[in-house]
């Protein structure tokens, strides 16, 4: 049975859309007896809850929504509960019009000795709160007693789990579903593959830390991701370790052309990190005013940006370059280079 432990690292950085996600989800479930992938997200999440609070802690709040999210969520309740959790569920759900795994994992939560309450009775006193109000179907911004529910669980001031994506949240743009509102998490468990709208615009902020679970789903159902995260590890083929008898001269040249009037910061923070990401020797070209060094990396070689020589290496052209004519002339000199720019 998977646990709620982060995936290995080429899992976690694999981001793959909705439409990616429900492909592999249908050839899973063909391929697994009913309401195993429910199980697994099930054990994942309490798992995961039980790395974040103790039972002496407090009680557990679990929103269970109309879908196999909650159903999910239910499942994890009941698990909990199990292990010794005071846990209380508010349901918003019809019980009878449950998917059958939900409705499975529902008799389950039913079954056990959990308690289940009225979103009035859960203003406060909470160790974790768990979000299981919808997953990456919602298609409008929640309403009625669902965005009562997600005002609740954001005002309650106690860590917030999220189960697949925060409620609320576009799993591929990172923004809020209809212009709505959405669940702010400490961690969300999200499974079978990472989803880009955990890592782009509001995302970042409602997801907090994002743990990915792939429910045992084999790789052979995981086609190429639409995209990736950018982590060392992708880089790690050019920062190979270097020869003691070598200077920066051996690193080849990068040139960063901008900083026009009042924006010269530009310049610097692109050379900065030029040089910290291997360049050997760098020139911070200036359009405006000329430093006579940077006080923070005096290893920056700094230029009058109309007469540096761009014979050699790399170039870099536009930080705080402006829309002046100078700058379009300056754009067009380091287009008529050679260099890769």
């Amino acid at each position: 049975m998977p646990t709620a432990a982060t995936e290995p690292s080429d899992t976690a950085t694999r981001l793959y859309d909705v439409g990616q996600l429900r492909a592999i989800e249908r050839q899973a479930l063909s391929a697994e007896p009913d309401g195993t992938l429910m199980q697994r997200a099930g054990a994942a999440t309490a798992a995961l809850a039980a790395t974040l609070v103790k039972p002496a802690d407090g009680p557990l709040l679990v929103f269970a929504g109309p879908g196999n999210n909650g159903g999910d969520a239910l499942d994890a309740a009941a698990r909990l509960c199990e292990g010794g959790y005071r846990v209380s569920v508010v349901l918003l759900a019809d019980a009878t019009r449950l998917p059958a795994d939900a409705s499975a994992a529902l008799q389950r939560a039913q079954d056990s000795r959990l308690a289940f309450v009225e979103l009035a009775e859960t203003k406060g006193g909470w160790a974790l709160a768990i979000d299981g109000l919808f997953g990456i179907g919602l298609t409008r911004a929640p309403e009625g007693e669902f965005r009562a529910a997600i005002e609740r669980i954001n005002a309650l001031g106690c860590p917030v789990l999220a189960i697949d994506v925060p409620s609320g949240l576009d799993a591929d743009t990172g923004t809020r579903v209809g212009n709505g509102i959405a669940v702010r998490a400490d961690s969300t468990l999200t499974f079978i593959g990472n989803k880009p709208g955990l890592h782009t615009a509001e995302g970042r902020d409602h997801a907090g830390r994002v743990h990915v679970n792939s429910l045992g789903i084999g790789a052979p159902l995981f086609g190429e991701p639409r995209a990736m995260l950018c982590t060392p590890a992708l880089f790690a083929h050019v920062l190979a370790a270097r020869p003691h008898a070598s200077h920066k001269g051996s690193y080849g040249d990068l040139t960063v052309i901008g900083g026009a009037a009042g924006m010269g910061g530009a310049v610097l923070l692109a050379a900065r990190m030029g040089a910290l990401a291997g360049a050997g020797r760098v020139f911070a070209a200036f359009a405006g005013a000329v430093p006579a060094f940077d006080p923070v990396h005096p290893e920056l070689m700094c230029r009058d940006a109309h007469a540096v020589e761009l014979a050699a290496g790399a170039a870099v052209a536009g930080p705080g370059l402006g829309m002046s004519r100078d700058a379009a002339d300056l754009v067009a000199r380091a287009l008529a280079s050679a260099l890769p720019l």
